[in-house]
This record gives structure tokens, sequence and C-alpha cells, in this order.
């Protein structure tokens, strides 16, 4: 069986690192790399070409509604990509489904939906 691949970006060092322990505790999840740009975001999807890519609404250089844009624009195979946004960022959705993303979540999801919602987008045909 093959893994998942899943490229998580986020300003924050410690989300990063929280999904990834969540991510990697399970035998058909693999985190492929972390960034915390939008550069970071479109470096790591040309270099692993994953199939889901978890990017935060907030970046250190800007935000995921710019680095999913430039992700879209790189031709395939394209990711499924999810906007991750914190509870203070308010109702994203539309915006995130604007500039090409497929769903949001929310940072302070439980692990069993964070796992849940990255196999339901790796499943989405693309």
């Amino acid at each position: 069986m093959s893994k998942i691949g899943i490229v998580i970006v986020d300003a924050q060092q410690l989300i990063r690192a929280g999904f990834s322990l969540i991510l990697q505790a399970q035998d058909d999840l693999r985190v492929l790399g972390e960034g915390s740009s939008t550069a970071d975001a479109v470096a790591l999807v040309e270099r692993h070409r994953p199939d889901v890519v978890l990017v935060a609404s907030t970046l250190a250089d800007g935000d995921g509604f710019a680095a999913t844009e430039r992700i879209r624009a790189l031709g395939a195979p394209q990711p499924c990509i999810v906007v991750l946004v914190g509870s203070r960022d308010g109702d994203l959705g539309e915006r995130a489904r604007a500039a090409g993303a497929d769903r949001t979540l929310g940072k302070y999801a439980i692990p069993e939906q964070i796992v849940a919602e990255v196999r339901h987008a790796a499943a989405v045909p693309r």
C-alpha cells in the first residue's frame, strides 16, 4: 500500500510539528516536508508532488491563498489543497475556494478529525 504524501506549510513551527506528529503516527500517511512561507509551499510541492498540501491562511511571507494560486499554476499533477484556519480567522471557506483550495480545516481540530480530513482529501479525484 502506498502512503499518502503530505506537505505542511504554516508560519508557526509548533503548528507544523503538532500536525506532523499526528499524521506521521498513521501507517498510511507520510509527511514529505514542512515550510513556513509561500515560497516554501511552492518549492515543496514542486520537489515532492504530494497528494495533500495543508497550508495556513497566514504565512511568513503572505497568505495561504496566494500560495494556493501559485501551486495551482504549477500544472499537473495537482495536490488536494486544504487551507488551515485559526479560530480568529472567521469563515474563509469562500476565499479559499476562490483561490483554488479544495477544503478548509481548523487548526484547532482534534487529531482524529485531522487524520480523517487528510485521508478524505487524498481520495478526492484531481
